[in-house]
């Protein structure tokens, strides 16, 4: 596959930087494909089948080529990477880093303002809480610093 991959962008006039933008990937993600380190996942091998206007097989295998009319292929299950799952995460993680402090702020605020019609228990019980709920925040806030910092590496 890799001598096909490299044959095709040369044939197209194009540099490993000018692909990996057309796909977005890194330039080092191109090269490792056209060394064989490494292979495409099915999502890039459609869309470099696609922007190539050859056919999955003919990347894979080395099938014959077709620049005649669009390509319909079966679609095939999707799977979904570990990549997709883990950026799930931090979406997840980092929407959850801005509602629990305006949930605790908002909560030490009302207890703060009712603090009067509340007994002493519910009072402490609810302030203790509001302070959970950003100490949570904090622990949310490094999981994401450490899951950019993870990525920014990869």
């Amino acid at each position: 596959m890799e001598n096909r991959l490299r044959n095709l962008r040369k044939k197209n006039n194009l540099t490993q930087e000018e692909l990996s933008l057309q796909l977005k990937v890194s330039r080092q993600t191109i090269s490792n494909w056209e060394r064989g380190y490494s292979q495409p996942d099915m999502e890039n091998l459609h869309l470099l089948a696609s922007f190539f206007k050859v056919t999955v097989s003919y990347l894979i295998d080395g099938d014959t080529i077709t620049d005649a009319s669009p390509i319909y292929e079966a679609k095939q299950p999707q799977t979904v990477s570990l990549d997709n799952q883990k950026l799930s995460l931090l979406k997840l993680l980092t929407l959850a880093s801005c509602l629990t402090p305006l949930a605790a702020f908002g909560l030490l605020y009302l207890v703060n303002e009712y603090k009067i019609g509340l007994s002493e228990k519910q009072y402490r019980f609810y302030s203790k809480f509001g302070i959970f709920l950003s100490a949570i925040n904090l622990v949310i806030i490094v999981l994401v610093i450490s899951d950019l910092t993870i990525f920014s590496y990869l």
